[in-house]
């Protein structure tokens, strides 16, 4: 009988790794927290993308070597082409059926020689698995060391300010600093460093 394997998170990470383990013989159950779909960071509805945002990397950079990109695809994709692709993915693998969406992982509990998973809001027993992927993402939550603020930080939605700032212009902030450039009056971007010429 084929090992069990849990894999929290349905987005590029997630996908690719439940993926990988079939190709291994092991049957993947992929845990996805959103009930609107897959691709993580990427969905339209509850990810972290905005109507005109590009990738940041190629198509080239960014593509999976047993899934090539269309022909057709700009060089620096939307992000909503790039949701495309991952849907595609998916579906060229058949990782779709192994999606339990709605269902966030609530507790990981090793328990001798196997891992119980439960989800929020589950009755009954945890799940059996023989092994853990956790493929929550990077992003999964923000992480803002040092910073004392009084009410949330709020993800870009589309909506450009009439002046924005960008903390620390690293590869991530480029893309919402860049659209707001083309909109804002004033989009500075602030660093510790000179930014490279």
């Amino acid at each position: 009988m084929a090992k069990r394997i849990a894999v929290i998170g349905a987005g590029p990470s997630g996908l690719t790794a439940a993926k990988a383990a079939l190709e291994v013989g092991l049957e993947p159950t992929i845990f996805e927290a959103s009930t609107t779909g897959m691709g993580g960071l990427w969905k339209k509805s509850g990810g972290f993308v905005w109507n005109n945002m590009r990738t940041n990397l190629t198509k080239w950079s960014c593509s999976f070597s047993d899934h090539p990109w269309d022909e057709e695809a700009d060089d620096f994709p939307f992000g909503s082409a790039l949701l495309q692709y991952l849907l595609g993915y998916a579906t060229r693998f058949g990782l779709e059926k192994r999606v339990a969406f709605g269902q966030r992982v609530a507790r990981l509990e090793r328990d001798g020689a196997t891992w119980q998973v439960t989800t929020a809001g589950s009755i009954g027993a945890p799940q059996s698995f023989d092994g853990v992927i956790v493929a929550g993402g990077v992003v999964r939550q923000a992480l803002h060391p040092g910073v004392t603020r009084t009410r949330p930080l709020q993800r870009h939605n589309g909506c450009i300010p009439a002046s924005i700032a960008t903390v620390r212009a690293c590869t991530a902030s480029a893309s919402p600093w860049s659209a707001a450039g083309f909109r804002a009056s004033t989009s500075p971007a602030i660093s510790r460093r000179p930014a490279p010429r």
